[in-house]
């Protein structure tokens, strides 16, 4: 069963902002975020729901998005960073 694709009201929604703070942040969000880009680069923003639920759920994303608007976002030790990456995929 394919599932329906998100919009861009439902992304901003799971953002936290309106739709239109999302479609001003939309370009600044997939360079510097990684945000999924949109299905189609013509129409109505729609998003893949795995990709975006995936991008959405990484904590490295939630951090980037919380700190966009700190001027001087907190960088991570490394020791932190090890931390994050061997709890989201394990040790390798």
């Amino acid at each position: 069963m394919i599932e329906r694709p998100y919009t861009a009201r439902e992304v901003a929604a799971r953002l936290g902002h309106s739709v239109d703070w999302f479609y001003r942040s939309y370009e600044r969000l997939v360079r510097e975020a990684g945000m999924p880009e949109r299905l189609a680069s013509w129409g109505r923003y729609r998003f893949h729901r795995g990709r975006m639920d995936a991008w959405l759920a990484a904590p490295v994303r939630r951090g980037m998005l919380a700190a966009a608007n700190d001027e001087f976002p907190a960088a991570l030790t490394l020791e932190q960073e090890r931390a994050l990456l061997a709890r989201e995929y394990g040790n390798a």
